[in-house]
C-alpha cells in the first residue's frame, strides 16, 4: 500500500479490529503478510503514521499484533521462533504449545426450520385511497431437535437431522482446559 501507515485487521464476524504488528515500510511503502485459503477472505483496515512506530518486520511466528502498546507474536506449534524489530533489534525465543486434544461428548440442539402448514398464515390489509391491497406470508416453525453426539459431524450424518434441515444449531460440550495454557503468546516488546 502506498504510504507509511499502521495495518488492522477486522474480524468480519465479530468486528473486532486488532493491531497488526508484522509489517514494514520500504520506498515509501507499507508492506505486510497475508496467509489466505483458497476462497477466504480477509478485511484491513490502515491509519496514518506520521512516524514509524516500533514493530515487527520479520518473524516465523503464527502472527504478530500489539494489545495494549505491547508487540506480540502468537505461536501454534512448539519451537524455535526468530523476530527482527524495525530498530534493528533481533531475538529469538522459544515457544512450547500443549498437544491438541478432541472436545467429545456434545449435546447440540438443532432448530429446524420449515414452512407453518397453514399457507399464507400471516396478513396484513392495506387501504390507501380506494385501493385495499392485502399481502399474505407463510410464517416459519421452529422446531427443536436434540441431540447428544460423541463428537462433532455434519447434520446430513446425524440420523435424528438429516440432510434436508436447515437452520440454525447450538453446540455444548464441557471440557478441562489448563489454565497455565490460557494465552499461549509471549510478548515481545
Amino acid at each position: 500500500m502506498d504510504g507509511m501507515f499502521i495495518p488492522y485487521s477486522i474480524d468480519a464476524f465479530s468486528g473486532k479490529v486488532t493491531e497488526l504488528s508484522n509489517y514494514r515500510h520500504e520506498s515509501s511503502r507499507t508492506i505486510f503478510p497475508i496467509d489466505l485459503d483458497f476462497l477466504n477472505i480477509a478485511l484491513f483496515a490502515f491509519k496514518k503514521a506520521d512516524s514509524q512506530p516500533l514493530h515487527i518486520v520479520e518473524t516465523n511466528a503464527e502472527s504478530a499484533y500489539a494489545v495494549s502498546g505491547n508487540l506480540v507474536a502468537r505461536a501454534t506449534e512448539s519451537g524455535p521462533y526468530n523476530v527482527e524489530l524495525s530498530n534493528g533489534v533481533s531475538f529469538q525465543y522459544s515457544a512450547t504449545v500443549p498437544p491438541p486434544y478432541d472436545i467429545t461428548n456434545w449435546d447440540v440442539t438443532v432448530e429446524s426450520w420449515t414452512p407453518s402448514p397453514t399457507e399464507g398464515d400471516l396478513s396484513r390489509t392495506e387501504t390507501i385511497g380506494a385501493v385495499t391491497t392485502t399481502n399474505r406470508k407463510t410464517s416459519t416453525v421452529k422446531t427443536p431437535i436434540n441431540v447428544a453426539l460423541p463428537t462433532l459431524t455434519t447434520w446430513n450424518n446425524i440420523p435424528e437431522v438429516g440432510k434436508n434441515v436447515s437452520g440454525t444449531g447450538f453446540y455444548r460440550a464441557t471440557f478441562n482446559w489448563d489454565a497455565s495454557c490460557r494465552q499461549i503468546r509471549t510478548t515481545l516488546y
